[in-house]
């Protein structure tokens, strides 16, 4: 069917004009393009701003939940009661290893907190840990540890501290009672002390390390529990005459200072951020990296670890990636959508809608943490919502039949509009039916993800009709600029022009200069 042309027709009413492919000669979609036509950019920026006061004005930091057993959490009566169950048993424990009364606080009101580094060593080779080659190999990696140059001013702590120095260096490591080191006797008859330390130049036999630890565990001292040191079941009652465990584990905790009693607590506060930050420094710029590099050094034991600083930091290298991944799909959506629109503002204006959707949806999502599906979310939108880039522009380009430009705005924000519509619309539902989930993670993801796709469809019907009027004008000058440097066209030389049309009469195509044949 042959497409009607209205070009240089008024419709009777708006209903005709719909009913013939034309735009509607009034009404408030026309009135606001004719308005926006007057400075389009004015408008885009003045949108712009709109957007960039809105996400700084509402926007928070930003805290992952790092937690990956959150992503099973759901509601009920139960699930609380076992919250507060772990979180009572995390208490207890900590009280039970720093040996204190309950408080976080040292010996001369010295407002402080604990670090802790967990490093477990798996055997390889299928033999046990207590080989003397996994000992060494492992003594010696616990060496280097402790020889950092941060080491020693993180263990150091106040002149006052109660958190015994032993617990950071050389740490609750069984490879500290193992390489004990030789001091001066005390007393009268003694020939030397062991100091466990870790620092012995000779191993200590393992029966003898194993009959300290059952000293200590009969004096009811909490270092002499062989679980402290081996994780797996058959580490609980591991000895000298046992096959042996395959996991040693040494934890070491950190005690740092931030500040005094009867400060005010917004000091405190600050200062307890400045001693985090310096530890976490620390830790990723020292630590870390040696601890990465020991999976491929070590011969005899693999290392794993686990720590303060380094699950969040872990957990940013691995979204880091993520996204180097993602950018190879957004490079074949710009070189198609350049392709496709052939217009550079337009094409920054539609990523510019995608992807300024994602922190708008962040600073109207009421939640303390942020999942790592929700940040996931700058991937899917791009993927489900690029779409309405192309039908905005491909209805301009249906438009052309209308002749004035106001017209076809008009035209392509009302056709577009019914058509983005319609699949945000359902989108969005879509995601939005996961809030009647049970589990919270996912009431959150279909929260964020719904917001999204509702932000770029309300972005799109402001932002892009500037840009479209834009796009038009610049390449109407373009195309003129070119038409006015054009060189004229070719004219014929002055000969040929009386050649062709000058001629004398009764001489027949003879040029009019000649004389005419003698009678």
């Amino acid at each position: 069917a042959q497409e009607p042309l209205v070009l240089g027709v008024k419709c009777l009413d708006d209903g005709a004009c719909a009913a013939a492919g034309g735009a509607p000669s009034s009404g408030p979609i026309l009135r606001y393009v004719r308005l926006l036509s007057r400075c389009p950019m004015c408008f885009a920026v003045v949108y712009t701003l709109a957007i960039v006061i809105v996400v700084l004005a509402f926007w928070r930091t930003i805290v992952l939940e790092e937690d990956l057993a959150s992503f099973v959490r759901a509601d009920g009566q139960a699930l609380r009661y076992k919250d507060a169950a772990d979180g009572a048993v995390e208490v207890q424990a900590e009280m039970n290893a720093l040996s204190l009364g309950g408080g976080r606080r040292l010996a001369g009101a010295t407002e402080w907190m604990s670090r802790r580094l967990t490093i477990v060593y798996a055997a390889k080779h299928n033999v046990s840990v207590l080989d003397s080659r996994c000992l060494r190999e492992a003594r010696d990696f616990e060496a280097r540890l402790r020889a950092l140059p941060g080491w020693a001013a993180a263990c150091q702590g106040p002149p006052d501290a109660v958190l015994p120095r032993w617990r950071c260096d050389p740490g609750e490591s069984f490879l500290a009672y193992a390489w004990p080191a030789q001091d001066p006797p005390d007393v009268a008859g003694e020939r030397f002390r062991l100091h466990f330390s870790g620092n012995g130049t000779e191993p200590l036999p393992l029966p003898a390390v194993f009959a300290y630890f059952r000293e200590l565990r009969e004096a009811g001292e909490q270092r002499g529990e062989l679980s402290n040191y081996f994780p797996s079941e058959d580490g609980a009652n591991a000895s000298e005459t046992s096959e042996g465990p395959k996991l040693l584990r040494s934890t070491f905790t950190f005690p740092i200072a931030y500040g005094d009693e009867g400060e005010p607590l917004a000091t405190l506060r600050a200062k307890q951020r400045v001693a985090s930050a310096e530890y976490d420094v620390f830790v990723l710029q020292q630590v870390y990296p040696l601890l990465v590099a020991a999976a491929a050094e070590l011969r005899y034991v693999e290392v794993f670890f686990d720590g303060s600083a380094i699950d969040s930091h872990e957990v940013t290298l691995a979204m880091q990636m993520d996204i180097m991944w993602a950018l190879g799909s957004i490079l074949y959506v710009t070189a198609y959508m350049g392709l496709h629109v052939r217009s550079v503002p337009f094409m920054i204006g539609g990523f510019f809608v995608i992807f300024a959707s994602v922190p708008l949806a962040y600073v109207f999502t009421p939640a303390a943490k942020t999942t790592f599906a929700s940040l996931m979310s700058l991937f899917l939108i791009t993927v489900i919502d690029i779409d309405i880039i192309f039908i905005f522009n491909d209805f301009w380009s249906q438009s052309a039949h209308l002749g004035e430009a106001d017209q076809r705005l008009a035209w392509t924000l009302r056709k577009a509009g019914k058509s983005c519509m319609a699949t945000s619309l359902t989108t969005s539902l879509s995601f939005f039916a996961n809030l009647l989930s049970c589990l919270q993670p996912l009431r959150e993801f279909g929260l964020f993800m719904g917001l999204c796709v509702t932000n770029v469809y309300i972005l799109a019907l402001f932002i892009l009709p500037p840009l479209i009027l834009f796009s038009e004008r610049r390449q109407r000058r373009r195309a003129q600029s070119k038409v006015g440097e054009a060189p004229p066209p070719p004219t014929e030389p002055a000969a040929l022009q009386m050649a062709a049309g000058s001629t004398a009469p009764g001489a027949l195509g003879a040029p009019a200069h000649l004389p005419p044949p003698a009678g």
